[in-house]
């Protein structure tokens, strides 16, 4: 039985370890331990794995646990939970790829984003960080790439391997969405749109300038949702509101809830409205077969300089034009517009969801309402069932970590 090591230093999200933990139980033939923040500690702790504590701006504490870690489990192979964010984790642990030599075995890691490809053109916050295009790739042999984030149809670069972010599950039929509707209180003919929002979206404060935009964004997403019909329940789950206090009725938000009760407002929804391409909960969502909406914007505006990225030839839209800066995003509200793009060319996955200007509301209210019809929801299932035929025959993580 191999002995594996996961490090996530990723303090603030929950992706990356969400990650990591659903490879580790799905591998038959290994011994895991893990290596987190103080942040994550009680989620780690609940998933019963072996695991030790990162220190914060404590590099020489970090090192010693690197150390006691192969003195005492002997791994086998090492594996970064997200490598672009452990190319950035000396600004808070004091460790560098240097580092990973502590470990008398093979080191890789889960790259979300094709880095070997993307890398060189990290657009955050509407500037370009060029740090990532200086990383040394050669202290890693192992590249763990989850699908569909990436796509199952296209090259893979030398020492990857592609494979199904989750183990194929049944889709949310009438029956589950209805006991999940009578258990939350809901009448099972309403409809229910389910916005999600995390508690490192609102990072963004530490750049005041994005403030603005920011906000104007989330002013859209409210002013779509309110040309729907009032008999459709929207519900905002997370730490930031996406609507004012005193809003309709059929608009309820709610700050946090329990892994269980979460699943179970899934179940029940008809549509979730996502900001996000690379969501780990996103994409479990879609590919229970319950239909996803991605909003996303390729408008830009700093300075002497705006237009749309990507060619797209459409009017400035009317929210922005007494903004300073406005800058592309796939990943809300980070940006990422440039760095993902070859992620989600010839995607098949990102074709099937519908992706619309965030800032489009007449576009947004009308596709809601067609996704809300029940026929939508029989097509969106068979091509999610269609594509999850591929995602079968991607290798199972023990075959990955051997390939």
């Amino acid at each position: 039985m191999r002995k594996i090591v996961f490090i996530n230093t990723s303090y603030w999200a929950w992706g990356e370890l969400t990650i990591a933990i659903q490879f580790a139980k799905r591998l038959k033939r290994a011994e895991c331990l893990f290596i987190v923040p103080p942040s994550h500690e009680s989620r780690i702790k609940r998933s019963g794995f072996e695991y030790r504590i990162l220190i914060p701006h404590g590099k020489r504490l970090n090192r010693l646990t690197f150390s006691e870690v192969q003195s005492a489990f002997g791994p086998d192979l090492v594996i970064l939970s997200d490598l672009l964010n452990y190319a950035f984790c000396d600004t808070h642990y004091g460790l560098t790829f240097e580092d990973l030599e502590l470990f008398k075995c093979p080191c890789g890691g889960f790259d979300l984003y094709d880095l070997k490809k993307t890398a060189g053109k990290v657009d955050t916050f509407g500037f370009i960080d060029r740090k990532i295009k200086s990383f040394d790739f050669s202290y890693l042999s192992l590249f763990l790439q989850p699908c569909p984030i990436l796509s199952p149809f296209t090259n893979k670069q030398t020492g990857s391997v592609r494979y199904s972010l989750f183990e194929m599950q049944k889709p949310v039929g009438k029956k589950e969405q209805t006991d999940a509707k009578n258990k939350l209180g809901i009448n099972e003919n309403q409809k229910i749109v389910f916005i999600t929002n995390a508690t490192w979206q609102q990072n963004h404060r530490l750049y005041p300038e994005t403030i603005e935009f920011i906000s104007s964004c989330y002013d859209s997403i409210y002013s779509s949702m309110t040309n729907l019909p009032q008999d459709i329940q929207i519900i905002c789950v997370g730490p930031r509101r996406f609507f004012p206090t005193n809003c309709s009725k059929n608009f309820s938000h709610i700050e946090s809830m329990p892994e269980e009760e979460f699943k179970t407002f899934i179940s029940a929804a008809d549509l979730l409205v996502s900001n996000n391409f690379i969501s780990t909960s996103m994409v479990e969502v879609a590919l229970k077969g319950i239909p996803v909406l991605l909003l996303q914007n390729s408008y830009f505006k700093f300075k002497d300089r705006k237009g749309w990225a990507g060619g797209r030839k459409a009017p400035e839209p009317a929210q922005v034009a007494a903004l300073e800066k406005v800058y592309p995003f796939r990943m809300f509200p980070v940006g990422w517009f440039l760095f993902l793009d070859p992620i989600v060319t010839n995607n098949p996955f990102y074709s099937i969801l519908p992706h619309i200007e965030i800032y489009d509301n007449e576009k947004i209210t009308g596709t809601i309402l067609s996704m809300l019809e029940s026929t939508y929801r029989e097509e969106f299932n068979k091509r999610i069932e269609h594509f999850k035929k591929k995602l079968v025959e991607l290798p199972e993580p023990d075959e990955a970590i051997e390939a």
